[in-house]
């Protein structure tokens, strides 16, 4: 028999019956296609999941950006000398340093539609919409118009998908925004503008990225009523000098010790009835207390000398017993006989110094919320570019090594996801305050943002100096080992992640040091489920 019958003789169906080349071709042929097809989807798949990670990636750094925001506005805030100013730097930084495509402040105007304030970014967008805080008409319905009403933010993750935004997703479509927020801008506690921010990034604003953009707009409001209190002095000290111009201030005349004359203003300031309620008393009644009266004291070797002598914010007291703050100028006129008359014009500044004592408190609050953490107290991004040079400096000086380590706290995000973003603020706050008291006085703690803090340990001896850091980072591990109280009888516990970079080793200036340690971090967070340790070194793949 020939060759080719015998082999289709050994070839079966699975009932038995026989199976022909052309069979055996057709089955090959179908399973070569499913083959095909199973790879085409793979591929598919693949490519999704790389799309999918390169848009959490880009997510991340946009929200770190925002989250650096904050620190560079409160600068501004902290240094601005008008209203204008602040508000149109604020809106730079927001495109500039935020990564935002558009941001714009504004306030309504008689008809209630909003009229720009200062603006940055896709100005031509601002040109080809209208906004109102209407909500009777489309255009009042979108962020900007609901936060003028209820004065709390409001955030749209898409603007095309959202039926409120309908008047401006065409021109929002061209001009490449896809997110938008409004943020509530007050000037003495009420509603007085709105400030919108645009981003390309749909999905953006996150509990996190909320939060740092509320805060902005507190910051903002407090710069404004400082610039508008700095306005205010200013206008009461041009008060003050008109009204010592034209003599429309108290006067007084003292001989010795003693009251000898004043006029009716001077005695109304005090609360007295006339003058002759003042005249012949001891000038120690009219002052505050013997250091107060002191300060005039010692001030008379000055009016001997050149005649005339100035001293302010000098506080005196009513006949009531309260105390006003007043500015005294001072003159010697000579007698024929017994010792000279002092005349002194009183102008009382109480309003001015309280005033400045308000300014005083807002700038120290405006300064300190520039280079620090509102949620935690920790010095912030802004304070770490600031402090790290020089840190650099003295480990140089003194020949010794400097350990940065950036820390993040794995598992915080579930903390956030379970028991709300409340929670997950009172574990940061708790967490700060833990590493605070393990650290020595020496060394430096920030927050960046988010769950990320950075530690800048100094006086590390540089002949081993992980070893020398290892006491320290040992103590910061320890302060996860409890748990966190998020909430009344609720507990939660997170873990450790720290990349370090070591000076001189691993750079020689702040921002080598700080990109060898983020990479140190995330190389030890790929490999968390098998890592040996929940440290990374900068330099070494350990």
């Amino acid at each position: 028999m020939p060759r080719v019958p015998r082999l289709l003789r050994r070839l079966r169906r699975s009932d038995g019956s026989a199976c022909g080349l052309d069979d055996l071709a057709e089955a090959l042929a179908a399973r070569n296609a499913q083959l095909r097809t199973d790879v085409a989807l793979a591929r598919g798949e693949a490519a999704r999941c790389a799309t999918h990670e390169q848009g959490a990636l880009r997510a991340l750094a946009a929200a770190r950006g925002i989250a650096a925001l904050l620190a560079k506005i409160n600068h501004v805030i902290a240094k601005a000398e008008s209203e204008e100013q602040m508000l149109a730097q604020a809106c730079a930084l927001a495109v500039e340093a935020g990564g935002f495509e558009l941001a714009w402040i504004a306030t309504p105007d008689p008809q209630g539609w909003f009229r720009s304030l200062a603006a940055s970014g896709a100005m031509t967008y601002l040109e080809q919409v209208r906004t109102s805080i209407d909500p009777a008409i489309a255009e009042g319905r979108g962020c900007m118009g609901s936060t003028w009403r209820d004065g709390i933010a409001h955030f749209n993750a898409s603007i095309q998908a959202a039926e409120s935004m309908r008047p401006w997703k065409d021109w929002a479509s061209r001009h490449g925004l896809g997110a938008v927020g409004a943020l509530p801008v007050r000037r003495d506690g009420r509603m007085w503008a709105v400030m919108a921010v645009y981003h390309r990034m749909e999905g953006l604003f996150d509990g996190d990225t909320r939060a740092v953009l509320e805060e902005l707009a507190e910051s903002l409001s407090r710069g404004i009523d400082r610039v508008a209190m700095d306005a205010r002095q200013r206008q009461n000290d041009l008060l003050r000098q008109i009204l010592l111009d034209n003599a429309v201030a108290g006067v007084t005349m003292t001989q010795g010790n003693r009251i000898v004359s004043a006029n009716a203003r001077f005695a109304e300031m005090l609360g007295y009835t006339g003058i002759d309620e003042l005249v012949g008393h001891p000038t120690l009644s009219l002052y505050a207390d013997r250091t107060e009266f002191q300060r005039i004291h010692d001030l008379y070797p000055r009016m001997y000398e050149s005649g005339a002598a100035q001293l302010l914010s000098v506080h005196l007291k009513c006949r009531d017993g309260g105390l006003i703050s007043c500015d005294l100028s001072g003159r010697l006129l000579p007698q024929p006989q017994g010792k000279p008359i002092a005349v002194w014009t009183v102008v009382d500044v109480t309003q001015r110094d309280e005033q400045t004592e308000r300014l005083r408190k807002l700038e120290a609050d405006a300064a300190f919320h520039a280079h620090h953490d509102a949620l935690t107290g920790l010095p912030n991004r802004y304070a770490l570019e600031q402090y790290l040079p020089g840190a650099i400096a003295d480990a140089q000086r003194h020949a010794s090594a400097l350990v940065v380590g950036l820390i993040d706290l794995d598992d915080f995000k579930p903390v956030n996801d379970t028991y709300g973003h409340a929670a997950g603020d009172a574990l940061l706050r708790q967490f700060a305050g833990r590493a605070k008291s393990v650290l020595r006085g020496s060394d430096f703690l920030a927050r960046m943002g988010g769950d990320e803090f950075v530690v800048v340990l100094k006086g590390i001896d540089p002949v081993d100096a992980w070893k020398g850091a290892m006491p320290a980072i040992r103590r910061l591990h320890g302060c996860i080992a409890t748990p966190f109280e998020v909430a009344r009888d609720q507990l939660a516990t997170v873990r450790m992640t720290l990349g370090a970079a070591l000076y001189p080793d691993d750079g020689a200036d702040a921002a080598a040091l700080l990109r060898v340690a983020d990479a140190a971090m995330y190389r030890s967070k790929a490999r968390k489920g098998e890592r040996a340790h929940w440290w990374c070194l900068g330099h070494a793949d350990v």
